[in-house]
């Protein structure tokens, strides 16, 4: 007796690339490498992340079918916004950012990237307090300040 058996791989290659490139990849969570890379991805449903410092990560599920080759090569990855958190003493002053209320102090703000913005602090008893700031994407910036008090304002007149 004869028996042929033909055994078909239970992967698949799976190339991966992004903009911009050098970015971590991740399939379920494990490093798999940087892009562009062409990985052999087991059949089956898996999470896909690709993130690379001062970028939004890109996530995604993707089905792998046995033998049968992908490519993802449309990944554009976006900068990061910046952080920015802001205290004042005292504490619960109105926050605005760019004249839109954004909540009470301590409060922690994504920013647009490259953007400047106007910061606007309020509290009834104190002295509105305006700062313009610019932060890059992946920034974090803290701004702390000290409310003045409003009568310490009609003496100084």
């Amino acid at each position: 007796q004869t028996l042929q058996v033909t055994l078909t791989p239970a992967w698949a290659d799976v190339a991966i690339s992004s903009t911009p490139p050098a970015a971590d990849v991740y399939v379920d969570d494990r490093p798999m490498g940087q892009t562009p890379l062409t990985l052999e991805i087991m059949q089956g449903a898996h999470n896909l992340r690709v993130k690379r410092s001062h970028y939004k990560a890109w996530l995604d599920d993707i089905k792998v079918t046995a033998n049968r080759p992908m490519n993802i090569d449309n990944i554009v990855l976006e900068p990061a916004d910046a952080t920015v958190k802001l205290e004042t003493t005292p504490a619960g002053a109105g926050v605005t950012i760019d004249g839109e209320y954004s909540g009470l102090t301590p409060l922690e703000a994504s920013l647009t990237p490259g953007k400047q913005v106007e910061i606007r602090f309020f509290k009834e008893g104190y002295r509105n307090t305006t700062r313009r700031i610019t932060l890059k994407s992946g920034d974090e910036q803290q701004l702390v300040l000290a409310l003045e008090p409003e009568e310490q304002l009609s003496g100084r007149r």
